[in-house]
């Protein structure tokens, strides 16, 4: 969001004056610069505490706030909150209430209050708190919004409509782009009958979604005609689905997100009440000496041919040394400069160019990156004909891989960019072109497929018909506008940016046209785009040319500036978090640094270290001023130009690059004039502090990020100063002010994976942390002594996720079995517990769970098939065991003998095979197990015991893009008597997770009397233990008890302590040693109030518990009255669950929110219009009763910039 205008310095000393007498008393005395900053740590570490949950911690620094700091209100409301939290009632209360003295009409202080009395009981006393506080607080609108719920909740079904609307209708005044208050207010205007102000309500709604996507548009239709014929009862139905529909919309998010969540306690408090304005370092440091200067051309004339003009330039570290190489394209080929530091090198490699692929004076666009994942840099050019990848093979030089399709007609390629757009862990190409846009996806090993006519981004934003409520396109449906197959309506594309600019966690692209009539496309994930420039408020603005984005007031959000013909050209539009740009206030230094410039080119770098992004401009400028600018961010909204930092420059500069090319700390500049590079050093940037930050993926058994992390993005908290870097490169440099180090570094992959650094070094490598991103909730059981894990439940659903085909999963519950050893499982106080505990990037709909409690002879064992199929899945089948046998011998596919690693269930598993580019895929690998002689044996089961490290929806992409790489799920073969192996099991299924059991009949299967069976696949599956049984009792006696939930209690846990002890073993989780810190993005939504749920746990009728990471359902099983087992008998256990999981995977479908909703019998998911979530009224109770709590991403992605580092 824009930041304010700086205060000048007449003002700031007032409000402190202001501030000291009416909070600390003329008489006291003012805390000094060096308290306030003392303090300010403190409540960094306090906020940092309570994102944890760790209560301890943030209670005793907010009572070090107190300390420093005793008369501002902060420190005593947070450490009330904190004690409210650990139900220290008493404390709490004593604590809000010296809050409230210093700030007795403060909102947020009143509403921490009501929070304690409504815990202490006075839920009366609570309501009278937010009503006293809405009266001091009128316009703050989550005040309003928590005030009405309280209301709700207290007087139920007392509570008259019309209050309800006349707080409905105040918020609006405040917020009257409100959707989520307009989809209440309008539904109780329904309810009263008040039609016509229902449907203007309705219409006001649509003006504010336009374009409106096609299925909230038909039940919009559907709910304005039913109110034109007074039908009521329809209206209500109608306007309640549309009401489901609009929650997945960005629209509705952002609004809902605008009113806080009132089923939880209030929020702490963020900001010092009685602080300097200037405390939070808003405003940069002032100017370093610093000089930017003409490195030297005398190397030029010896190593490039004077007549030789090039046409575009690029740094890169094309040798592998750690510095940054110069390359150069022109009309006469591409050659690379290497540095060395003391001088610049002969060439390291030229191309000829001289063919098809470069002619004339045409310009040739260079952009570098890792295109195969191998490791090193490889560059692609693309000029008058055809984008072509060059490779680097690791020795100092490249060879050409591929020339690209550049589409019906070889035309000039203006602008060519490259990231990982469709997260799918390799980098495609983006090129704008003098006719459209062309997308060139990876497929394997650094070759591209153009796809553009797969993507949206040859669609308009005037046609939206068969668009979805989240964007997307339904199949068959085509936008009104450009067209990949028709020259009408082509508009010249001159340049783009790509960015995450809606924070939803996936690449969006910003697209320059000649005409003015710019485009924004929103990632809709799984390769498709829409556009979304209407719904982002429009950037047409004429005489731009050239975009470039960055986060330029620190604030989280990628906002844009746009250069072009003049001053009129220059655009700075700020990004309103993720909700729409704003460019109406360009601060007027860019008027003066575009005045008389025709910009080619903008480059965002922090020239002077102080941990704003500047700007430098080259183009042509008027004769006698120079064709390069900068523009210095002062960190408070406001630039300033400085052109006294630059040599005399000529009038005309055709590009320019920035790069730390001396290795000192700070940037530098690279420009070509008169088609000659030049080098401009940066002396003095480097006085400031700095950070150089490389992002290193797995290049083997991953396959989740390219190489570099390209598109990922770098946060950085260094005291109370934050910035968020957009990764565009190999090194992302990184600057800190007056800071020498900064706290900590906060990395979200490409593929939204978080990761955290602390205190780190000034050159600091992050390399890809391999962990499982997402598997489904884990069971923990209470076995008499502490709770340990057992395995991960509901594998068999992902719903939204994608195969290895590019075809959806199915949207079919899990209706999962998982035993229970019996030592897993004691009483407790009379009952079973168990936690089920979400804790990777999930959401779960947990619809039924029930305990099996299985009494069977001592000498028996029993087992359940839990194998991956799919549906439709089996019933129940208890397994039972009397005389299993080892095979007599085994071996893996190297020949290596593995029997000892299968005799048992226990630390040792098999798996050594080479991993492949994807995790889950390594190469093709097999176990042969001979089970003995068997002759006359009627019946032989074989039981395999393993886990599987899983295949991600993301890998799932790019699988489906490739030819070269397909999954072969495991299948069994029998010598065929004839010296050969024969399949007669094309499907054997394969562990659903870890510590899973696999069930295979092999009754029948040997055509011959050579009782060996090979089991062949690709899948990442490590085998524990096999094990066989010959002609088992048909019927062993058992007695089963079915325990529905007595208790189950959802509330935010944590995170268990993941690590691995054994060599392939899998990830095991230590449920005693926790951590509270939310580790991933959230999924936006409505999910299931805290507390009880047993209700929703004891049928299958799509009344289900909705939560996610870091939280757990506590559920007990009533066993006082079980009978004991019959003697010389034991007792196991087995768990069912019914219910689905989606994964938070950026290429699962809708995997940005808990919306749409599943249910049983849905023909797939997500669902179109045809189908919806049942519109029952038992169904509609159980919505408004239970999943009431609002979880926003908001607070996920403002941890490190409000909650600093937390040291």
């Amino acid at each position: 969001m824009r930041m304010v205008n700086a205060i000048t310095g007449i003002f700031v000393a007032a409000w402190i004056t202001m501030a000291a007498c009416l909070l600390a008393g003329c008489g006291e005395s003012v805390p000094s610069r060096d308290v306030w900053e003392e303090a300010l740590s403190a409540k960094h570490t306090g906020l940092a505490y309570l994102y944890r949950n760790d209560l301890e911690g943030a209670a005793d620094s907010f009572e070090s706030v107190i300390r420093l700091v005793p008369r501002e209100p902060l420190g005593h409301a947070n450490r009330a909150m904190a004690l409210l939290k650990l139900r220290d009632y008493e404390q709490a209360a004593a604590s809000v209430d010296r809050a409230v003295d210093l700030a007795p009409q403060d909102g947020e202080v009143l509403s921490i209050k009501s929070d304690i009395v409504a815990a202490r009981g006075d839920r009366e006393g609570a309501l009278d708190l937010l009503a006293h506080a809405v009266g001091h607080n009128a316009s703050d609108v989550v005040l309003r919004y928590k005030y009405l719920t309280e209301m709700r909740r207290l007087r139920g079904p007392d509570l008259q409509e019309e209050d309800a609307l006349a707080e409905l209708q105040a918020m609006l005044e405040y917020e009257p782009d409100n959707l989520a208050v307009l989809v209440e207010l309008n539904a109780i205007l329904i309810r009263l009958g008040r039609s016509r102000e229902a449907s203007a309500g309705y219409r006001r709604m649509s003006g504010l979604l336009a374009p409106v996507p096609e299925d909230i548009q038909t039940w919009l239709d559907r709910t304005l005609d039913a109110l034109d014929r007074g039908d009521g009862p329809e209206a209500e139905s109608s306007a309640g689905i549309l009401g489901n529909l609009l929650v997945v919309d960005p629209a509705y998010r952002a609004s809902r997100d605008r009113l806080g969540d009132p089923s939880q306690q209030s929020p702490p408090l963020y900001d010092f009440r009685t602080a300097p304005p200037d405390l939070a370092a808003a405003a940069a440091d002032s100017l370093v000496d610093m000089q930017f200067v003409d490195a030297g051309n005398e190397w030029m004339d010896s190593i490039l041919p004077g007549e030789e003009r090039w046409t575009d330039l690029a740094l890169a570290d094309a040798d592998g040394d750690g510095r940054l190489d110069l390359a150069l394209a022109g009309r006469q080929g591409l050659t690379v400069l290497r540095n060395p530091l003391d001088g610049w090198e002969a060439v390291l490699s030229p191309w000829s160019g001289r063919d098809d692929s470069v002619r004339g004076d045409a310009a040739i666009r260079l952009a570098p990156g890792d295109f195969d994942n191998d490791g090193d840099m490889d560059i692609l050019a693309a000029g008058t004909s055809y984008p072509q990848v060059y490779r680097n093979e690791g020795d100092g030089t490249f060879g050409l891989a591929q020339t690209l399709d550049p589409g019906e007609s070889p035309v000039l390629f203006a602008s060519v960019s490259r990231a990982d757009f469709d997260h799918d862990g390799d980098l495609d190409v983006l090129a704008s072109n003098m006719g459209v846009l062309r997308f060139y996806r990876h497929t394997e090993g650094g070759v591209f497929d153009e796809a553009t006519s797969a993507t949206g981004f040859l669609e308009s934003a005037s046609g939206v018909s068969g668009r979805t409520a989240d964007g997307v396109l339904a199949a068959g449906v085509t936008a009104d506008g450009v067209s990949g197959d028709s020259d009408s309506g082509v508009r010249p594309a001159q340049s783009l940016a790509w960015g995450d600019f809606d924070l939803d966690g996936a690449v969006d692209v910003v697209v320059l046209f000649d005409d003015g009539a710019h485009r924004l496309y929103r990632n809709l994930r799984q390769g498709r785009w829409v556009d979304w420039t209407e719904r982002f408020g429009g950037i047409r603005w004429g005489g731009t040319k050239t975009v470039a984005a960055a986060d330029f007031n620190n604030d989280g959000a990628l906002d844009l500036f746009m250069a072009g013909t003049a001053a009129e050209g220059c655009r700075l539009l700020w990004n309103d978090n993720g909700r729409r740009f704003d460019g109406e206030d360009t601060p007027p230094a860019f008027s003066d640094a575009c005045n008389g410039l025709d910009a080619a080119a903008v480059r965002p770098f922090d020239f002077d270290n102080d941990g704003f992004i500047d700007l430098a401009l080259a183009g042509t400028s008027v004769p006698g001023m120079s064709g390069l600018r900068l523009v210095r961010n002062l960190g408070n909204g406001t630039f300033e130009e400085w052109a006294d930092l630059l040599p005399g420059l000529p009038s005309a500069i055709e590009d320019v690059e920035v790069g730390d090319l001396d290795d000192d700390g700070d940037l530098d500049l690279a420009v070509l004039y008169d088609g000659r590079p030049l080098v401009l050093r940066n002396d003095g940037g480097n006085a400031n502090g700095w950070l150089k930050v490389q992002l290193a993926a797995a290049l083997e058994g991953s396959g989740k990020n390219n190489f570099y992390g390209i598109g990922s993005t770098i946060e950085v908290n260094a005291g109370a100063h934050y910035q968020s870097l957009m990764v565009d490169a190999a090194v992302t440099h990184v600057g800190l002010g007056s800071r020498e180090t900064a706290d900590v570094i906060r990395v979200i992959w490409s593929n939204g994976v978080p990761q955290n650094r602390i205190d780190p070094e000034s050159r600091t490598l992050i390399v890809e942390p391999q962990r499982l991103k997402g598997s489904c909730p884990s069971l923990y059981t209470w076995n008499g002594d502490r709770f340990v894990f057992v395995t991960h439940l509901m594998t068999r659903s992902a719903i939204g996720a994608l195969t290895e085909t590019g075809a959806p999963a199915w949207p079919d519950a899990a209706n999962d079995y998982v035993k229970i050893r019996g030592d897993q499982l004691r009483m407790r106080d009379g009952k079973f517990e168990v936690r089920v505990v979400e804790e990777l990037w999930d959401a779960v709909y947990m619809d039924k769970m029930e305990l099996l409690v299985v009494d069977h002879p001592a000498e028996t064992d029993i087992f359940v098939d839990e194998k991956y199929l799919p549906p439709p899945y089996p019933d129940l089948a208890i397994h039972t065991v009397t005389e299993p046998r080892l095979p007599v011998a085994a071996r893996d596919h190297r020949g290596n003998d593995i029997l000892s690693a299968l005799a048992a269930r226990d630390s040792l598993y098999v798996g050594d095979y080479r991993l492949g580019e994807f995790q889950g895929v390594p190469e093709m690998h097999s176990i042969t197990l001979d089970l003995g002689d068997l002759k006359g044996a009627e019946r032989i089961h074989l039981y395999l015991c393993g886990w599987i490290m899983p295949v991600e929806p993301s890998s799932n992409l790019a699988l489906s893009q490739r030819g070269n790489v397909a999954v072969v799920p495991p299948y069994l073969e029998v010598p065929d008597g004839r010296g050969q192996w024969r399949t007669v099991i094309p499907y054997t299924g394969f562990p659903s997770g870890e510590h899973k059991t696999v069930f295979i009949d092999l009754t029948d299967r040997f055509p011959a009397e050579d009782y060996r069976v090979r089991l062949t696949t690709n899948l990442e599956l490590y085998w524990s233990e096999a094990f066989f049984t010959v002609d088992e009792p048909v019927r062993t006696e058992t007695r089963i008890t079915r325990l529905s939930p007595d208790t189950a209690d959802l509330h935010y846990r944590g995170y268990s302590r993941e690590y691995r002890t054994a060599t392939y073993g899998p990830f095991i989780r230590d449920y005693q040693v926790l951590s509270g810190e939310p580790q991933w993005l959230p999924f936006a939504g409505f999910r299931t109030r805290y507390g009880d749920v047993t209700p929703l746990l004891r049928a299958s009728d799509n009344r289900y518990a909705i939560y996610s990471s870091g939280e757990e359902i506590k559920v007990t099983f009533e066993a006082a009255d079980l009978p004991e087992p019959p003697p010389g008998w034991t007792r196991n256990f087995v768990l069912h669950t019914d219910g689905w999981l989606k994964e938070g995977d950026l290429n699962t479908a809708t995997a940005a929110t808990i919306e749409p909703l599943p249910f049983h019998g849905m023909a797939g998911y997500p669902y179109g219009p045809e189908l919806r979530y049942p519109d029952e009224s038992g169904l509609r109770a159980y919505r408004s009763a239970y999943n009431t709590r609002w979880v926003s991403q908001e607070n996920f992605r403002e941890a490190l910039r409000r909650h600093g580092p937390g040291r």
